[in-house]
This record gives structure tokens, C-alpha cells and sequence, in this order.
């Protein structure tokens, strides 16, 4: 029986969209006896808060380093071993390819992910100011894109992803694969939902969960801003933060400019296994988020505001139900101060009905988790990049690792 391989051509497996969902397609494919090698670095498996994957030897931890930057490292397949990899951004994707073209005549199917519909890891171009460089990159990433499609090697997480890309670059791709999406079982609770609602007059907690990363993630200075304003109206209020990354300093100085009343008042928490996490939400009377973070709140039963992405200003589409759509979007939205106000004091029936609908929205948009998807699809298996993009490939790598 042959062997079957997943390679993580990601290095964090911490907090984030893609983070969760690949620990869980990891746990699955070790309770399944898989092959599982994880592409990262030393930093980032001690970051890792999934223990059972960091410190299992059952995971063949692969680490970047400076030689790395030239040299892909050999990885030994045998000749019946079936292998997947999947790489989240355009410079994983050009890495992953030096690694598959030292196993040539192997089952190695290589999928780029798209994951966001915005930032430099998925637009190429978006590294460079210079107007000519930027339009060269362009073109290099949509030849690449067109022959990665006529290979199937293309997956998205939503569907907004597929939209928006196609419309950016101008490709029409064959299949439109969405990344199986993992929600822990769940059932509603009438009883613990109606306490909740009962019990805002007393305490609001208003938890949110996202990788500190700005401006990707720049509502979080805009709510803690709202935070301190409402603190004034409802000294019963607390926020929770759940999340670490990059510009966690700034947001500890944002926090660090409101009173002390305020700042006694927000809870940052760092970065949590998604167990630990759900067990806050639950605890929770509102969420604010977006894409994973937003998703996990409405499946925990909890009333969820969708939030926008790449805006300082913390705005909202609304509640989960009817913004479903907007899971990726960082068009205008509206104030979320208003909404979040109205959180506090609608009826009871109203949180209800907003908590229940959140709910039931999660099945409707992303149906069962099929983990076993991602080794069934079908690529041409054909290696993506010529000999003049793999130099045009290796020279934007080693660039931009200094960008």
C-alpha cells in the first residue's frame, strides 16, 4: 500500500485562519498513520501552541535557514509514497517547487492556496514601488498562474478568494477547490445562550481573536479606541484579545493610551490552541472578528460582528448572518461602535435570535469537513516553473526574504 505524505509548506501553526485549520488536517492525517512534514523554523515551533504537534517526533520538522535561501533541502521519498504540499504564499510556492524538482517521477502533487484577498504573500507585485518592476512582476505571476491552472493546482479557502483573484489577474481557472474547513462539533444551547443574554445588564464581555498583523488587522486600534469610549457608558464591559504577532507592541501601546480604568479592563491573552479559545467565547456576550476568528464565534452560538479588513477605523458588515459574504472584504462598512452599543441593550429575544442565526449560517456557507479531499483531488502533477522563471523565481525569493 503505498504511502501517503502532506508537506506544510507554512511555518506557523499558531493562532490565524489558515494556522487552525491546518493543525486540524495535521491531527487528522496523524491519527491516519500520514506521513506529515512540516516546512518552519526553530522560532516557530516554539511558538507553536498545539504541543502535541510541536513536540511530536512524529512530525518531521523541516527548518529554514540562510543556506536554505540557495539551497532547497532533500527531502528522501521512496518511489510509492503519494505526496501533497501546500504553500499560502507566492514565495512558498516558487520554494516548494525547488523542493519537488529533486524528486522527479514521484505521485507529488504541489497546490498554491490562496488565503486572503489582499497583502504582498498572495500579489507579488505589491513588494515593489517601482511602477515597471511592479508590472513585470505582474506579468510573471499571471504566466505562472495560467500554467499552475492548467495543471489544477490552484485550492482557495472561500470562495471570495477565487472571485477576486480571477478578477485581479484575469484568469479563469478550470476548478474551483475550496481548503476543507474545520469546526469543532457544536450544539446550540438555548438554556446557557438565554443566561447570556439575561446577564449582560450585570457583565459584557466582548472577545475578539485575530493575528496581531497591521494593517491586515488594523481594527483591533480602532476597538480598542471604541472600547475606551463605551467603558464610560457601561463600566461593566471587558475585552478580551486573543491573538499574538508582529505588531503586538503596537497594540500594547494603543491600550497603553487609554486610562487606567480601561486598561484594567482589556485582557490580552496571546496566542491560544483553539480549544482554549472556544472555552472564552463561550463565556462571551459578543465577537468581533474577521474571517476564522468572526467564524468561530457565530459556530460557538455567540452574536458575531464581521469586521473589516486592512482598516484602522473598526468598521462592521454587520451581524454574522447577514454578512456572511463579507468574511474577506475590506470595502467601507459601517461604525461598529453603534452595533456593539446596541449588543449591550437589545431584548433578550433579539440576542436570541442573533446568536442562533450566526449559528446556523456556518453550516449553510461551509458544509461538512472532508479532510481526506485535499489527498483525492487530481493534478496534472507537471513541474509549474521553466528554467528562466525558476532563476526569475529564486532572484524574487531571495529578494524579498530582505524586503
Amino acid at each position: 500500500m503505498a504511502k501517503t505524505t502532506i508537506v506544510i509548506n507554512y511555518s506557523s501553526l499558531g493562532n490565524g485562519g489558515i494556522e487552525v485549520n491546518l493543525v486540524q488536517l495535521v491531527r487528522y492525517c496523524l491519527k491516519n498513520e500520514y506521513r506529515v512534514i512540516w516546512l518552519t523554523t526553530n522560532n516557530r515551533v516554539d511558538e507553536c501552541p498545539y504541543k502535541e504537534i510541536s513536540n511530536n517526533s512524529k512530525v518531521e520538522k523541516i527548518l529554514f535557514t540562510r543556506r536554505n535561501l540557495l539551497f532547497r533541502p532533500s527531502i528522501t521519498f521512496e518511489k510509492d509514497e503519494m505526496i501533497v504540499m501546500l504553500s499560502f504564499s507566492v514565495n512558498q510556492f516558487i520554494y516548494g517547487e525547488g523542493i519537488r524538482r529533486k524528486s522527479p517521477g514521484l505521485d507529488f502533487r504541489h497546490y498554491f492556496v490562496i488565503a486572503h484577498t489582499n497583502g504582498r504573500e498572495y500579489y507579488p507585485e505589491q513588494y515593489f514601488r517601482n511602477s515597471l518592476i511592479k508590472k513585470m512582476m505582474f506579468r510573471y505571476w499571471k504566466r505562472l498562474l495560467i500554467k499552475m491552472n492548467d495543471n489544477n493546482a490552484v485550492i482557495a479557502f472561500v470562495k471570495d478568494h477565487w472571485d477576486k483573484y480571477e478578477k485581479y489577474y484575469g484568469v479563469n481557472f478550470n476548478c474551483h477547490r475550496l481548503f476543507p474547513t474545520f469546526f469543532y462539533p457544536i450544539e446550540f444551547d438555548y438554556y446557557n445562550t438565554m443566561n447570556r443574554a439575561r446577564e449582560r445588564k450585570n457583565t459584557f464581555t466582548i472577545s475578539t481573536c485575530a493575528r496581531i498583523d497591521f494593517p491586515h488587522k488594523g481594527y483591533l486600534l480602532g476597538l480598542v479606541d471604541i472600547f475606551a469610549r463605551l467603558k464610560e457608558s457601561y463600566p461593566n464591559i471587558i475585552l478580551n484579545i486573543i491573538g499574538d504577532g508582529a505588531d503586538m507592541e503596537k497594540l500594547i501601546n494603543k491600550i497603553r493610551e487609554q486610562d487606567t480604568v480601561t486598561q484594567n479592563s482589556i485582557v490580552l491573552y496571546g496566542g491560544l490552541p483553539r480549544e482554549r479559545l472556544y472555552e472564552i467565547y463561550k463565556k462571551s456576550n459578543l465577537i468581533v472578528g474577521v474571517a476564522g476568528g468572526v467564524c468561530d464565534g457565530a459556530h460557538c452560538g455567540i452574536p458575531s460582528l464581521v469586521m473589516r479588513h486592512y482598516s484602522f477605523s473598526c468598521e462592521t458588515y454587520g451581524f454574522f448572518e447577514n454578512a456572511i459574504d463579507h468574511l474577506t472584504d475590506s470595502c467601507p462598512g459601517e461604525d461598529a461602535e453603534s452595533y456593539i452599543n446596541y449588543s449591550i441593550i437589545m431584548p433578550d429575544e433579539e440576542y436570541l435570535d442573533h446568536a442562533k442565526k450566526g449559528y446556523d449560517a456556518i453550516d449553510r456557507f461551509f458544509g461538512e469537513y472532508h479532510p481526506e479531499e485535499v489527498f483525492n483531488w487530481k493534478s496534472n502533477n507537471k513541474t509549474t516553473l521553466s528554467l528562466p522563471e525558476r532563476i526569475i523565481g529564486s532572484f524574487f525569493y531571495i529578494v524579498t526574504q530582505f524586503v
